[in-house]
């Protein structure tokens, strides 16, 4: 996926420099309400877009059209001419639905739908503008290779983080990377909501695709046919045998787990009402394991949590659940706890339209429109009232029709 400028959220932060031990100057970040602007309506969006010159002439191209209704020439003329213009407006579609399709899905990915390879440093920024802490605690479900670890690392040096990779074939890459370093806890196992042993099912060693689930992937030309059997356990387990408590507050939490993300996230049990922000994956692994973005929508509402999708054009809230988010490519989302985060959304593009509105009626109440008398109702002008009463370009016309 190609990488684009993230445009920089509007989130006012407070915050002050000091010095930590190595002489590096840190951020420390004062708690603070969130005032988040959303992203436009989508009408700006689609303004956006380039112009489609092509349709012009496709809809001037009437002729193509017509043969489809040659043989209906003993059929009522009007009614033909209805047909054919329904049947013009259906076949401009169907011949130019790669122009459709195109742009389609060049709305979906300004909307941050697709919008989820090959953006890490994008994704980090995301979900620490939505923090009103500096992170010092960092779990990385689904470490790889450690490339999300290492983003945050340069940002955060000093913040402690918890790795979880299963790939045996990952875990010497790892190792070599991150085992000397004091503050980062690496964890070869997999996380899901229960605890036991599975297979991770991989088309390649080291496979970005590994996945709990053996994925259908024929239609890529990609086969799942390697497995190895792994260990998996729920984070709440796990968390118990750390130096931490069940009340300390997690600031930071990834998840991409090629479709499990929904099983990770059960398997916190009570400590997520301790976590702050929430990264997920959703894309085409949970078609795979039957998950919908509907049971995550559900699962964070029931648990007071904000929803955010990643878009390179800003951080969109998701205010209301709809099925057209049911979109199965590459896709990430930040749930954030209401608990420590008090976020206030703000829609500027209603905000306007509402303004506006109330401008409008503002100067009607001001300056309210005469009123005048219209000729053409007879009843009126044939009343008792007086030609002096009506208005000077009604008492004109009203007098040439006496004349």
């Amino acid at each position: 996926m190609r990488n684009s400028t993230k445009k920089k959220s509007s989130v006012t932060t407070k915050k002050r420099n000091t010095i930590n031990k190595i002489g590096k100057i840190d951020d420390i970040y004062v708690p603070h309400t969130i005032k988040h602007h959303s992203i436009k309506n989508v009408d700006t969006l689609v303004n956006n877009l380039d112009n489609i010159n092509n349709l012009d002439n496709i809809e001037n191209d009437i002729n193509q059209y017509n043969y489809i209704f040659e043989d209906d020439k003993d059929k009522d003329k009007t009614k033909t001419k209805i047909q054919t213009k329904t049947k013009k407006d259906y076949t401009s579609i169907l011949n130019n639905n790669y122009i459709w399709l195109k742009e389609e899905r060049k709305l979906a990915f300004k909307q941050g739908k697709g919008y989820g390879a090959g953006t890490i440093k994008e994704e980090v920024s995301a979900c620490v503008s939505l923090l009103t802490v500096r992170p010092s605690i960092f779990i990385d479900i689904g470490a790889h290779v450690g490339d999300y670890t290492r983003e945050v690392l340069r940002r955060y040096p000093n913040i402690n983080a918890f790795l979880f990779e299963p790939s045996s074939v990952n875990k010497p890459i790892l190792e070599n990377e991150y085992s000397k370093l004091p503050n980062i806890s690496i964890n070869f196992c997999a996380l899901s909501n229960n605890n036991g042993k599975q297979n991770l099912y991989y088309d390649k060693p080291g496979s970005v695709l590994a996945s709990l689930t053996n994925r259908r992937l024929e239609h890529f030309n990609i086969d799942m046919n390697n497995n190895e059997t792994v260990d998996i356990k729920r984070f709440d387990t796990f968390w118990k045998t750390t130096e931490y408590k069940d009340t300390t507050i997690i600031d930071y939490v990834k998840i991409d787990v090629e479709g499990w993300e929904l099983s990770v996230l059960q398997g916190f049990g009570e400590l997520i009402y301790n976590m702050r922000v929430i990264q997920f994956e959703f894309g085409g692994s949970n078609i795979d394991t039957r998950t919908f973005f509907q049971d995550f929508w559900y699962f964070f509402k029931e648990k007071n949590f904000a929803l955010f999708r990643i878009t390179p054009i800003g951080i969109l809230p998701i205010i209301k659940y709809a099925e057209l988010d049911e979109f199965f490519s590459t896709t990430n989302y930040i749930a954030v706890n209401k608990k420590y985060n008090d976020i206030e959304i703000i829609d500027k593009y209603q905000e306007n339209i509402a303004n506006n509105q109330n401008k409008k009626n503002l100067n009607a109440n001001a300056n309210p429109k005469p009123k005048t008398y219209s000729i053409k109702n007879k009843k009126q002008t044939k009343s008792n009232k007086k030609v002096s009463q009506i208005k000077p370009h009604i008492k004109k016309i009203y007098n040439k029709k006496k004349k």
